[in-house]
C-alpha cells in the first residue's frame, strides 16, 4: 500500500661595583619588544600584548588580518609566525572554515579575551596556612611527574624571566655577605605573585645593594645583622635575563602601591615560606602525586569556599562566564534541552533509515524493531511515526497506523505523506466496514 516515509651562578668580584652599586631603570636595557596596539585607535582598551603576541604565532596571518581590522595599526615586530608554521603541516583543509569563525571570534572579543580579566579583579591577601579553609593549596604542576627533569633549564629560566615582573616580591636566603650588599639564593616566589612556579633548583642568584636594604629586624636581638643563610623578602627591582641574575631591594617604595601596606620586606621566618615550596618538595623527595594534594586539601573539600574564591578574585559568583557576552541570556539551541533534543533526533533518523530499508526489502520484524528503536530514542520524530504507521497498514494494523499518522500531524500538521497516507488507510478502514454491512462505521470513517 505504501512506499514508507519520507523525509639563572655569578663570577668572583662581580658584586659591590658600578653595576650593582646604584639603582638603574629597568626600562634602560630590559625592555624588550613586545607587540601593541595602536593606541590611537584604541584609547580605552589597555590589552595584554605579550597574549597577542603569542596568539598571532600561534593562529597565523589570517587572524592577523582580523586585529587590523578592528585595531588598525600592530606592531609585528616580535611576531614570526614560527608556531603556526610548524602547525601548518597538520591542519586540515576541510577544517579551514572551523578555523575562519574562531579567528573572527579571537578578533571580535579581543577586549574581553586580552584584558586580562573583568570585574575588579584584586590580589589576594590572604597566604599560606589562612587560604588552606578556602583553597587548595598545591604543588605546581611541574613538580609532579618528574617534569624539572623532562623540561629543559634553559626553557625553564627563560620562562622565569619572562613571567616575572619588577615589584614582584622573592623569598630569597643569604649565600654571602658583603660590604656593598647580599648575594642571594632565589627559594620560592612569593603567593602575592599570583604566580606559582617551583625554582628552588634553578640555582637563580640576586643582588641586594646595601643602599637598598632595611634593618634586619629581630625582636629577640635588637642588634642583629642579616648573616648567610637567612631568609628575606625582597622585592625585584631589575630583571637580567641575558645573565639569568636579578638585582632586588627591601624598602617599601620598590613594591606596587596596593601592596606597601600589606607586605613587609626584609628579614623573614622559615615558618613564613610560602606552603606550596614546603608541598613541592615533599612531592619531589617522596614522589607524591598531585591527586594526594588534592584529596587530603580541606579548602578543595570545603563546599562553602567558591563564594570567599569569587570574591578574592574579584568575580561575580553569580556569573556563569569571564565573556560578559557569555554571560546569561543565551539562545535557546544554546540549552541543553535543545541540545539534547537535536542529539536524539539525529540518534533516532539513523533507525529510522535503517528501518525503512528493511521495509522495503520486505524485512518486516527488522523495520520494526529499527523504528521502535527511533521512537524509544525520540518519541515525537515524525518521519519514525509515519513510516511505522505505513508498515502497519501493510500489515493490516490499520487502526495503529491511523493512531501513528495522527500524531505525526499533531507534531506536523502539513506533513504530506502523514496526510496522504492516513486518508489512504481511513478509506482502506471504510472499506472494511462496507465488507462487513457496517454502513453506519464506514459513513463515519469516510
Amino acid at each position: 500500500m505504501f512506499a514508507g516515509g519520507g523525509g639563572g651562578g655569578y663570577s668572583d668580584g662581580t658584586y659591590g661595583g658600578d653595576d650593582y652599586g646604584r639603582r638603574r631603570n629597568p626600562s634602560d636595557q630590559f625592555a624588550r619588544p613586545i607587540p601593541s596596539i595602536n593606541e590611537s585607535s584604541t584609547p580605552s582598551v589597555s590589552l595584554k600584548t605579550q597574549l597577542i603576541n603569542q596568539t598571532l604565532n600561534f593562529h597565523g596571518q589570517q587572524l592577523t588580518s582580523f586585529m587590523r581590522e578592528k585595531y588598525g595599526g600592530i606592531d609585528l615586530k616580535t611576531v614570526d609566525y614560527h608556531l603556526y608554521q610548524q602547525r601548518s603541516r597538520e591542519l586540515k583543509l576541510e577544517d579551514r572554515g572551523k578555523r575562519l569563525l574562531l579567528h573572527r571570534f579571537i578578533a571580535q572579543k579581543s577586549d574581553e579575551l586580552f584584558e586580562g580579566g573583568g570585574g575588579g579583579a584584586v590580589r589576594t591577601t590572604l597566604e599560606n596556612d589562612h587560604t588552606e579553609d578556602h583553597s587548595a593549596l598545591l604543588p605546581p604542576l611541574e613538580t609532579f611527574g618528574h617534569l624539572n627533569e623532562s623540561i629543559k633549564s634553559d626553557d625553564r629560566l627563560r620562562h622565569f624571566f619572562n613571567v616575572m615582573s619588577v615589584g614582584d616580591t622573592l623569598f630569597c636566603r643569604v649565600q654571602h655577605k658583603a660590604a656593598s650588599g647580599l648575594i642571594l639564593n632565589l627559594v620560592a616566589l612569593d603567593p602575592l605573585t599570583g604566580k606559582s612556579r617551583y625554582v628552588e633548583d634553578m640555582r637563580i642568584k640576586g643582588f641586594c645593594p646595601s643602599a637598598e636594604m632595611v634593618p634586619a629586624a629581630d625582636p629577640r636581638d635588637s642588634d642583629r645583622n642579616y648573616e648567610n643563610g637567612d631568609i628575606v623578602r625582597v622585592a625585584i627591582l631589575e630583571l637580567k635575563p641575558e645573565s639569568e641574575r636579578f638585582l632586588a631591594g627591601m624598602k617599601t617604595e620598590s613594591l606596587p602601591a596596593d601592596l606597601q601596606n600589606i607586605i613587609k620586606l626584609g628579614l623573614a621566618k622559615e615558618s613564613e615560606l610560602p606552603s606550596t615550596l614546603k608541598y613541592s618538595r615533599q612531592a619531589i623527595e617522596r614522589g607524591y602525586l598531585y591527586e594526594d594534594f588534592l584529596e587530603k586539601s580541606v579548602g578543595f573539600i570545603n563546599p562553602n569556599n567558591v563564594e570567599h574564591l569569587c570574591t578574592e578574585l574579584g568575580l561575580d559568583n553569580k556569573s556563569s562566564s569571564l565573556i560578559e557576552d557569555l554571560d546569561g541570556n543565551y539562545p535557546a539551541k544554546h540549552y541543553s534541552a535543545y541540545i539534547r533534543k537535536a542529539q536524539n533526533s539525529k540518534w533516532a533518523y539513523k533507525h529510522v533509515h535503517l528501518g525503512i530499508k528493511h521495509f522495503k526489502a520486505n524485512n518486516k520484524i527488522e523495520a520494526f524493531q529499527c523504528l521502535n528503536q527511533a521512537l524509544n530514542i525520540d518519541p515525537i520524530n515524525v518521519e519514525g511515526l509515519v513510516a511505522r504507521g505505513a508498515l502497519y497498514a501493510n500489515n493490516n494494523g490499520l487502526e495503529k497506523a491511523i493512531d501513528d499518522f495522527e500524531a505525526a500531524l499533531k507534531i506536523n500538521p502539513g506533513h504530506v505523506n502523514a496526510k496522504k497516507y492516513l486518508c489512504e488507510t481511513l478509506i482502506a478502514v471504510g472499506r472494511n466496514h462496507e465488507d462487513d454491512k457496517n454502513f453506519t462505521m464506514a459513513l463515519e470513517t469516510y
